[in-house]
């Protein structure tokens, strides 16, 4: 029997014209969701009329890669700063890493919930999406998350392994087993 609360949830995420059995719209879906939540900083600082060809770029990517890899973050990094507002780069108030590895890592934990109708990604041992969110609750006031350097951004994540090291309840050991650092993101959430 069709569980419709589901089939709802999934057509809210993804889209009425995604269909569960298409995993090209279902990963392009998760592509423009991770895009609107790197929008939270990045709309300030991107210029307006590229969300297709960045989405395009990452599911490119995803696909070649198979699996997470920080060199997805760079390369969509590169992207980005072709079409970073000039006025952002000269003030510093904006690092294309961080937001390269907010549109990634939300990609991912997206691609994470509807994995079941993903065959090309099977791995999901990711990073934790780093924002405000996050960095509240390791009490890191010296950051924001679409400021970060690739240093930064690998620092908040040995701090977040860290913490994950004391969980004591089995079945979120678990899920940190299966999807790394990203399982915090799910924790906070």
């Amino acid at each position: 029997m069709t569980d419709y609360r589901v089939v709802f949830l999934e057509k809210s995420m993804l889209g009425r014209d995604v269909t569960m059995d298409k995993e090209e719209k279902i990963l392009k879906a998760c592509a423009g969701l991770a895009y609107s939540d790197m929008l939270s900083a990045g709309r300030f600082y991107l210029e307006r009329g590229h969300k297709e060809d960045l989405c395009d770029a990452l599911y490119k990517k995803v696909l070649e890669y198979k699996k997470f890899d920080q060199n997805i973050i760079t390369d969509i990094s590169v992207s980005l700063s072709e079409i970073i507002n000039s006025v952002a780069v000269h003030e510093g108030k904006v690092t294309t890493y961080g937001l390269a590895q907010k549109f990634v890592n939300m990609m991912f934990k997206y691609m994470y919930v509807f994995k079941g109708e993903i065959q090309s990604v099977t791995d999901f041992e990711c990073d934790c999406p780093i924002d405000s969110i996050i960095l509240k609750s390791i009490k890191d006031t010296e950051h924001k998350w679409s400021r970060l350097t690739e240093e930064d951004y690998n620092t908040i994540q040995e701090t977040i392994k860290l913490k994950l090291k004391n969980v004591k309840k089995s079945v979120e050991k678990e899920l940190i087993l299966e999807i790394g650092n990203m399982a915090y993101d799910f924790f906070m959430w």
